[in-house]
């Protein structure tokens, strides 16, 4: 692994990019978050979506609350991806199995959708926004700080009576070690060329607790202290690729490279894992 200077801003020249957020912060390292910002080109459909996953733990009653907002039909459009092969596998044919879709405005639990045009991101700087979450970096900051926000209601749906759970969370994140290019590089090689993936992480980042930074946790309008945060530890990524066709020759070609095959040849399972020391008296 190599350390590089970070450039966040978002890449519009690729299919897919995504930026992790992950990290303990409160009295004790009592709470854990983690946040995904997703953002998705359907070449197909000449649309790009929205995802933003999110949870937050709390170790002292080990509540974990689970929060997914989805573009309006992004739902609808990746299961039209994942079905659009015919019998020749070319892109953008339809098969009966898109049929089985489910309708607009329906989702699994505990997705939610957010309306299309809450989505936006910034093509000079990072700043990503979708369904109440942001993500960005805050102007003239260095080393590098970022404001995390994060909004959301459990859509559970419980069937005992209990009520879903509203988390409202505000973080001021530093990272004073710069980023680490991962694999060769930063190019991870995940098969033929145009599924390339570039991708760095910056690890041992902190929570900035002093100035004008605001960190601030909310439960079901009950706001939680977290003056006494000590040792919070993050870790954030960014992680982008995947060609995105600019006209009618690039999507053939990608056409061509892709039949016989869904478009989403590859899949990513990611594992995150906390060491909390224990504190001993």
């Amino acid at each position: 692994m190599t350390s590089c200077t970070a450039t966040t801003k978002p890449h519009d020249d690729n299919s897919i990019e995504w930026w992790y957020i992950n990290g303990h912060f409160g009295p004790e390292k009592r709470f854990s978050v983690f946040a995904a910002f997703f953002r998705i080109y359907f070449p197909a459909l000449g649309k790009r979506a929205f995802v933003v996953n999110w949870a937050l733990t709390d170790s002292r009653d080990s509540s974990f609350y689970r929060f997914s907002n989805l573009q309006d039909n992004t739902h609808r459009k990746a299961c039209w991806t994942c079905c659009r092969r015919s019998s020749t596998g070319a892109i953008g044919t339809s098969s009966p199995r898109s049929s089985k879709c489910s309708p607009a405005g329906i989702v699994p639990l505990p997705d939610t959708l957010a309306p299309q045009d809450s989505g936006k991101a910034d093509p000079d700087v990072l700043d990503v926004s979708f369904g109440g979450c942001r993500f960005r970096r805050l102007p003239q900051s260095s080393p590098p700080q970022y404001e995390l926000t994060l909004h959301g209601t459990t859509n559970k749906r419980p069937v005992d009576g209990s009520s879903e759970t509203t988390v409202e969370l505000t973080l001021c994140i530093e990272s004073p070690r710069g980023a680490c290019l991962h694999s060769n590089e930063g190019v991870v090689s995940i098969g033929p060329w145009h599924h390339d993936m570039f991708y760095y992480f910056s690890p041992l980042c902190t929570l900035v607790t002093s100035g004008d930074r605001k960190n601030s946790l909310c439960i079901n309008a009950r706001d939680v202290d977290l003056r006494s945060t000590t040792a919070a530890s993050f870790w954030i990524d960014h992680e982008f690729g995947g060609v995105c066709p600019n006209d009618a020759a690039e999507m053939s070609r990608l056409a061509d490279l892709s039949r016989g095959n869904a478009m989403l040849e590859q899949s990513w399972e990611w594992l995150a894992l906390h060491c909390v020391e224990r504190l001993t008296r």
